[in-house]
């Protein structure tokens, strides 16, 4: 990985606010979602570098995919948000492009 450049956010001025709770909202920019892809993919390089191989002869041979698993997932759900909070991004963008055109 230390010959891996990072990259920087694409330019676009957008931001979005979600609700996450109950009347508790959080600013998303392009930056914070951009950062939060980048932590994702080291996330994901990282679990793939430590998966273990299973010992049939182990105790419990089923723990160490169980808790694969498990990190997976959560992996998953914060993917989930991160497409969310894109989405809302890009449609925020395409309908000030759609106000900007019919003016």
């Amino acid at each position: 990985m230390g010959n891996r450049r990072i990259r920087k956010a694409p330019t676009l001025k957008a931001q979005s606010t979600k609700d996450i709770s109950a009347g508790i909202f959080k600013t998303i920019s392009l930056e914070s979602c951009w950062d939060s892809v980048q932590e994702t993919e080291k996330e994901l390089l990282l679990e793939q570098a430590k998966t273990s191989l299973v010992s049939l002869e182990e105790p419990e041979p089923e723990k160490a995919p169980e808790q694969q698993f498990e990190r997976l997932g959560k992996i998953a759900k914060r993917t989930l948000a991160l497409r969310s909070d894109i989405t809302g991004l890009l449609r925020q963008v395409a309908n000030t492009g759609k106000k900007e055109v019919s003016s």
